[in-house]
């Protein structure tokens, strides 16, 4: 989620996120950071993380489908 996307006017039936546990740019600081904005606006959300990094393999997103 950037940092500078206005939240109170995301409205979304569904949102999920998805990292690779080795992405140099969604790093676990960022990933707390993020979960802590959605649930600030009470935003639901699913958060789903794969074994590599910054690009999404085709079995995730396989499974996401």
């Amino acid at each position: 989620m950037p940092p500078d996307l206005d939240l109170k006017r995301l409205r979304v039936p569904r949102l999920t996120l998805v990292y690779g546990t080795r992405d140099e740019f969604f790093t676990p600081k960022i990933v707390t950071a993020t979960d802590a904005r959605l649930r600030e606006h009470k935003i639901a959300y699913e958060l789903v993380p794969f074994e590599g990094g910054h690009e999404i393999d085709e079995s995730t997103l396989q499974r996401l489908t």
